[in-house]
């Protein structure tokens, strides 16, 4: 009998050892947050310990979970981050062998379980999510099996639907512990769509969630979703993602800082400015406007803009406006919660629109305990800060709302208007769904010099057209005149839009209601009188902002091309970064490979996104762009914007992104069409960087791209191809690279160490190797560590080897990167 359990549990050591070869990796934390070998467990006598497992798409486990579960269940002495699979170095790896792994990969968390505690003294708690769901259930039935007991306690975290839902034995059961808890985020698409315990829970009806708006992203957000659930219900009973998300209501107080620092010309181009936003809301909307100096007012009531007069109303109270006193923030976002909650019949969301210059000198803490309120009521802040000296707990109170602050600074009046009037309108837009905002084509700057004329082309692609406006913002109205052409050779003049109340009028526009398809220009002309050029004292260089705006044509065949962006934060403290996101796509099909680029106004910073799969970057050729923003010229408030155009190469998919499916955007098998001519821009708000400190310590971002191309067996040669990190539009350039091959354990610097002496083709640093650019080597490895990769599983003995890497930029490191086997 002695003999038969020691045969037993020495095949079951054989079995954790080939799991270790084949990538199965584990990451174990202590509560006090230090990090230890897996084996090691036992040294420290933990009673609970609770072990995470990821999925197929949602293989990057960040701190989260590991804080979360420290700070909010103090009874877990330690947390397992159970890495079963490489698939993130292959993201379009086929789905279906994948799950032919899932047996495998369940086998390797339960041996390893039950190896750690033979004895039956852990409670273990295993939360899986996606695929990992299933791979918890049936890891709980192979512990059982082994050591005889129950698992405590499983989660399962958006369970994958697709193969699971007809295969019970591989899925997720009630019975596969003693308390199964089950949350569903996404069932239409990534999610399984059938009930596993009658106390499954389904966050705002399951099918997706409703802050994941954005059309390409919003099944792999929703269905990622349930983790951000998941921690918030560790802390608290009813989590915010779990209460059905209100309806966003066109509702929104235009609350304007009147303070003494607003007089002259900031409070006559605010004044400008919002005319022209009340002119050109449409007629859905509810619209409000409040003050604020030292005391808050409400100098209009919202109103539904119906007709004409309402507008007039509204125009008339805001030119009747004037500056003074103190910036007292709280008082003026109090009036305008009060005024949203008055008018309110129905349940929504709704937006106050901030506009303020200075500092919050008169009651910051009046100003905090407000923004409970508002967060309370699910009202959203979008502040547009005006100046250098403009609040800087904007961010952090627009932040706390789910809302966005835009960026006013310049010493040019015309500048000035143009972008208050731009962030007005942004500011508005942001709260519509993606497809209800408008489609803004990319703004131009044309400086003329005496009597010279110059011509701007717009192209009006064939899924816009309606309601289209080509405006042009100047100051020197008197010296210029700017005609439209259209592709039919039909021409008109740009003319004053309104009757501005007595302002003096910088924008002249024209209106189409349908415009054509095809090549449009607008022609500037410096008519320069003779009166100026006999004086020569004309100012040389005239300017104008021009802008397109337009809308979808009401095509059932063809819907618009649509350009959507984000930031990930809007605070930059060095080392982190931020991200750029940016979604393109035509209705719900992803447009690839055009040019995309993010540019950081007034700092003259451009940084191209990339749909390619590296780092930022998660999957490639589905139509979402990234790039990350890693340091700024200049200390202070920065505009983002982000700009999209056709390339040679760019194509639509005509399918709907499933990354469960390897060839969902493989041109070859499904239809892809050339884009034709387009282009489009977004403004993403701004982001303020704190101060210089810290800059030298910016890491070069991780390989996540990593993979083996090729391999010879008689010369024991493996080739390997990655992306090379760093940035060049912030000139952080890596240095080398600390390449191991992985033949035992999860230690990466007890593997095996590759220098130059192996290299067959390629060098071992990264000279001569440019950011964003492919970096490709060819190794040939020694005997012993290429006999390591040998395996016996049975009678199906096979190789495998892993590979990974850290790049350095001089002696700062980045993080491991992908395993590539």
């Amino acid at each position: 009998s002695n003999f038969i359990i020691s045969n037993e549990i020495e095949q079951l050591y054989d079995v954790d050892r080939n799991c270790a070869v084949r990538g199965v990796q584990f990451r174990t934390w202590l509560k006090n947050f230090n990090e230890i070998e897996i084996g090691r467990i036992a040294d420290h006598s933990p009673k609970k310990v609770r072990v995470y497992i990821h999925g197929h798409l949602t293989q990057r486990v960040g701190s989260d979970i590991r804080d979360a579960t420290f700070k909010c269940s103090p009874a877990i002495d330690a947390i397992v981050l159970a890495n079963w699979t490489t698939a993130k170095a292959l993201p379009r790896y086929n789905y279906d062998t994948i799950r032919m792994n899932v047996e495998f990969a369940s086998k390797c968390v339960a041996v390893k379980l039950y190896l750690l505690d033979r004895n039956g003294t852990i409670d273990y708690e295993l939360v899986g999510h996606g695929m990992g769901a299933h791979i918890a259930g049936m890891t709980a039935r192979i512990f059982k099996i082994h050591s005889k007991r129950v698992i405590k306690a499983i989660t399962g975290l958006d369970p994958v639907g697709r193969v699971f839902n007809d295969h019970k034995s591989l899925s997720l059961q009630c019975t596969d512990s003693r308390v199964v808890s089950v949350i569903h985020t996404n069932t239409a698409v990534y999610g399984s769509k059938h009930k596993i315990c009658e106390n499954d829970l389904y966050p705002n009806g399951g099918e997706r969630q409703p802050d994941c708006e954005n059309v390409l992203e919003r099944d792999i957000c929703s269905h990622r979703k349930a983790r951000q659930i998941y921690i918030e219900k560790l802390c608290d009973d009813e989590p915010k993602n779990v209460v059905d998300h209100k309806k966003i209501l066109p509702r929104f107080v235009l609350c304007i800082d009147i303070s003494g620092s607003m007089k002259g010309e900031r409070i006559k181009m605010a004044k400008k400015a919002a005319v022209d936003l009340i002119s050109q809301l449409p007629s859905n909307f509810h619209l409000g406007i409040s003050t604020f100096g030292t005391y808050s007012q409400q100098v209009y009531p919202l109103t539904e803009l119906v007709n004409e007069e309402n507008r007039k109303q509204l125009i008339l109270a805001v030119s009747q406006l004037s500056a003074e006193g103190w910036t007292n923030i709280g008082a003026g976002l109090r009036e305008s919660r009060e005024m949203l909650l008055k008018s309110l019949n129905i349940e929504g969301c709704t937006t106050i629109i901030l506009l303020s210059d200075g500092e919050d000198n008169y009651n910051p803490l009046a100003t905090k305990r407000e923004v409970e309120k508002l967060k309370a009521k699910c009202i959203r802040i979008v502040g547009v800060a005006i100046g250098k000296e403009a609040a800087s707990i904007l961010e952090e109170i627009a932040a706390q709302t789910e809302g966005s602050v835009f960026d006013v600074e310049s010493t040019e009046n015309v500048e000035l208007f143009a972008k208050f009037r731009r962030s007005l309108f942004d500011s508005v837009e942001v709260n519509l769904k993606p497809d209800e905002r408008p489609i803004n084509l990319p703004e131009k700057i044309v400086a003329l010099e005496s009597e010279e004329t110059k011509s701007i082309a717009y192209f009006i692609d064939t899924s816009v057209g309606v309601n289209t406006s080509f405006s042009a913002i100047s100051g020197n109205w008197d010296k210029l005149n700017a005609i439209l052409t259209s592709p039919s050779n039909s021409s008109y003049t740009l003319r004053d839009p309104i009757n501005i109340y007595g302002f003096q009028q910088l924008e002249k526009r024209m209106d189409i209601d349908r415009a054509e398809a095809g090549k449009w220009t607008i022609t500037l002309h410096n008519v320069a009188p003779d009166s100026y050029r006999k004086r020569r004292d004309l100012s040389k260089n005239l300017a104008a902002l021009i802008s397109v705006r337009t809308f979808p044509k009401d095509n059932k065949n063809k819907e618009a091309i649509r350009l959507d962006a984000r930031l990930s934060n809007h605070t930059l403290e060095y080392p982190n970064q931020i991200f750029v996101f940016a979604e393109l796509r035509m209705g719900h099909y992803p447009i690839i490979k055009a040019n995309v680029y993010a540019t950081v106004e007034n700092l003259n910073q451009t940084i191209s996104l990339y749909d390619n799969g590296a780092f930022p970057d998660q999957y490639a050729d589905d139509g979402i762009y990234a790039a990350s923003i890693l340091k700024l010229n200049r200390v202070g408030r920065h505009s983002v914007k982000v700009t999209a155009r056709n390339d040679n190469e760019t194509k639509i998919v005509f399918n709907s992104i499933n990354y469960l499916d390897e060839s969902w955007n493989n041109c070859s098998t499904v239809n892809c069409n050339a884009s034709g001519n387009f282009e489009r821009e977004t403004n993403v708000g701004s982001l303020k960087l704190l101060s210089y400190e810290g800059q030298q310590l910016i890491p070069i971002n991780s390989v996540n791209d990593l993979r083996v191309i090729a391999s010879g067996e008689k010369k024991r040669q493996v080739t390997l191809v990655w992306t090379v990190p760093g940035s060049l539009a912030f000139n952080i350039y890596p240095t080398h690279f600390d390449l191991r091959v992985f033949t035992n354990g999860t230690d990466f610097e007890k593997q095996f160490k590759i220098d130059e002496n192996h290299i067959v083709s390629g060098t071992y640093d990264y000279s001569g190797s440019l950011p964003e650019a492919s970096k490709k080597i060819t190794i040939q490895m020694p005997k012993k560590v290429w006999d390591a990769g040998y395996v016996s599983d049975g009678n199906q003995p096979y190789f495998k080897l892993a590979f990974a890497l850290k790049s350095y930029r001089n002696e700062t490191s980045s993080a491991i990167s992908n395993l590539a086997n």
